[in-house]
């Protein structure tokens, strides 16, 4: 890993989808947020979707998230006309 530059490690979403009900899931996603932690990467866990998985993220220290529990998918025209907007405004 340290011959390749990257400034994130993303938690596949497959693990999200196993985070509530497996140890073995929780075992590596609090491996892969230590791993980042220690080399002072930020974490991207995706697909969060529950707010359980949400709450494990927060209790293992991850830095960020992404999935349907904390916003839908909108077309580009719906964000691109709101920022203009509020920039504009």
């Amino acid at each position: 890993m340290r011959s390749f530059p990257f400034d994130k490690i993303k938690l596949d979403k497959s693990f999200m989808w196993e985070v509530e009900g497996s140890p073995q899931a929780k075992a590596i996603v609090r491996a892969i947020l230590a791993l980042g932690q220690s080399l002072s990467v930020p974490v991207l866990a995706e697909g969060v979707e529950t707010q359980s998985q949400l709450e494990i993220l927060q209790a293992e220290g991850c830095d960020e998230a992404q999935g349907y529990l904390l916003g839908r998918p909108a077309p580009i025209s719906a964000v691109v006309g709101t920022r203009v907007q509020a920039a504009v405004a």
